[in-house]
């Protein structure tokens, strides 16, 4: 039995519980679908893919087991965040004194 269950119009999560997929069916109406993990509305469904979590950027890809960035992360203890305009990670300052 799965643990979760989520609603899908058109490949798109809409709703997601903690309960069984018939009986949410049943009960609530709508196509619905089981899973062990957790998802989130907005993610997308198909009968090939399953769930997957929504795109962070238009230039990430799907990797098989998540999204991926064109260039990879880089290394080390700084904290980076995506520019998607440059197509690039820049680096975030941490407030003085604060350590990784």
């Amino acid at each position: 039995m799965n643990k979760y269950a989520a609603q899908v119009e058109d490949g798109i999560v809409v709703q997601a519980i903690v309960g069984d997929p018939e009986w949410a069916t049943d009960c609530l109406g709508g196509v619905w679908h089981g899973t062990d993990s957790k998802v989130g509305i907005g993610w997308t469904y198909t009968d090939t893919d399953g769930f997957r979590p929504t795109q962070p950027y238009p230039s990430w890809t799907w990797g098989g087991t998540g999204w991926a960035p064109p260039v990879p992360h880089p290394d080390g203890d700084s904290f980076y965040q995506w520019d998607e305009n440059n197509q690039s990670w820049v680096e975030v300052p941490l407030p003085e004194g604060e350590q990784p």
